[in-house]
């Protein structure tokens, strides 16, 4: 098994009346908390979604979109061009969602604001509102905790110390090629609530 290694955010809970201290300032350290098995017992218990099977793990697949698969490829079996933007001011990568709900990046070394021909997906990212799950149940809005249940510990986990417990921001599985994200909250905050938001696909290795 690979060596697991847990990135914990240790976000003081010194308390000020029923808040926290506002000018405490986010520390990120490696460490392990007291006992693993103690901090996933305290995730939500598995809730999973619709069993549909649009999601594939293995293969690295959200609907007909697969790691793999050129801009061209991905817009005809999803019957619908991606709409691309650039991931940053002078980037020569564009993110390109379909529907708002499945985006994937793809380079753009001459600056045209198309895919490169030819440049392929190497991930896959679903979120917001969409629906499909994996032949078990496992998606947006099913439960941490049926991650966990599934493919067992991850490689590396990223968590935060909220007063007395620790909530499980992320979550990656290397051999799996998988990333569970949950940060409900406001843009740039982070409100883990134990519910998968964005799930990354990268195939299974």
């Amino acid at each position: 098994m690979v060596r697991r290694i847990l990135v914990v955010a240790l976000v003081p809970a010194l308390l000020a009346g029923c808040g926290k201290d506002e000018e405490s300032e986010p520390i990120i350290t490696t460490a392990t908390p007291a006992s693993i098995d103690g901090v996933l017992d305290t995730l939500p218990a598995c809730e999973t979604i619709a069993a549909d099977g649009r999601i594939n793990v293995v293969s690295g697949c959200a609907d007909a979109a697969c790691v793999g698969m050129t801009f061209e490829d991905i817009s005809e079996v999803l019957g619908d061009e991606g709409a691309c933007e650039p991931v940053a001011d002078g980037s020569p990568a564009l993110r390109c969602s379909w529907d708002g709900l499945i985006e994937i990046e793809f380079s753009d070394l001459d600056g045209d604001y198309e895919p490169d021909k030819g440049d392929m997906a190497t991930a896959i990212r679903v979120h917001g509102e969409y629906a499909g799950g994996t032949p078990e149940g496992l998606g947006i809005s099913a439960s941490s905790s049926c991650f966990l249940e599934q493919f067992e510990d991850p490689d590396l986990a990223t968590w935060q110390l909220v007063y007395d417990h620790y909530v499980l921001v992320e979550a990656n599985w290397v051999g799996w090629g998988l990333t569970i994200i949950d940060n409900d909250g406001p843009p740039g905050e982070l409100d883990p609530d134990g519910v998968v938001d964005i799930i990354i696909l990268e195939g299974a290795r």
